[in-house]
């Protein structure tokens, strides 16, 4: 490609820089498109999850608690699609109720608005916070798999089972679960110090 540069053969360079774009593309989308296809195997989702959402809630001190929903898209994060929530009806401290709120406003949006729903929606939480995740889902009418990764020993819960999936510390699943859970804190926290910053004027 320098040598085609140096020749003055600018559209050939550009032609080979192309295709060697095109190639690394290639071979980095087959690790992630091979670890959603895990995912599903073990989730044992209906679809290869090539739409993952997950919901965070976060709450500082006395400010109001806010929801994050981020979107990856083929295991990549999605940040055009992130959306942002002030919690309104439910009540402080309250994990259930404002991951419910979420999940309501979220999704009832997206069904009135006639836009794909994903294809595996990622708590940040456990045994509780999925049941009352998927009751909202179904009040809504809509099957979308829900999961929730529990921080402490970051087990995978599933709604209505009394048990986790353990899935192995070193499984490229769990990573991809455990990035994009992350993101979802990470974006909701920045929501939080943002209103804390507009609150006092910084």
């Amino acid at each position: 490609m320098q040598q085609l540069a140096k020749a003055k053969k600018f559209e050939a360079a550009a032609r080979l820089r192309d295709k060697i774009v095109a190639v690394e593309d290639l071979y980095k989308g087959k690790p992630r498109k091979h670890q959603l296809l895990s995912l599903k195997e073990i989730l044992n989702l209906p679809h290869i999850p090539l739409v993952i959402e997950a919901i965070d809630i976060s709450s500082l001190g006395k400010q109001d608690s806010v929801g994050s929903v981020v979107v990856f898209q083929d295991g990549v994060a999605d940040k055009s699609n992130y959306r942002r929530f002030l919690i309104r009806e439910a009540k402080r401290k309250d994990d259930y109720a404002m991951i419910a709120e979420v999940i309501r406003r979220r999704y009832s949006r997206l069904l009135r608005e006639n836009k794909k729903v994903p294809d595996l929606i990622i708590i940040d939480g456990g045994a509780g916070h999925v049941a009352r995740a998927k009751k909202v889902l179904e009040e809504l009418k809509v099957s979308i798999p829900v999961v929730g990764i529990a921080k402490r020993n970051e087990e995978i819960w599933f709604p209505y089972k009394n048990k986790p999936l353990c899935i192995p510390k070193d499984s490229p699943c769990l990573h991809l679960i455990q990035r994009i859970r992350d993101e979802a804190h990470r974006f909701a926290h920045s929501y939080q110090l943002l209103r804390r910053k507009k609150t006092m004027g910084v």
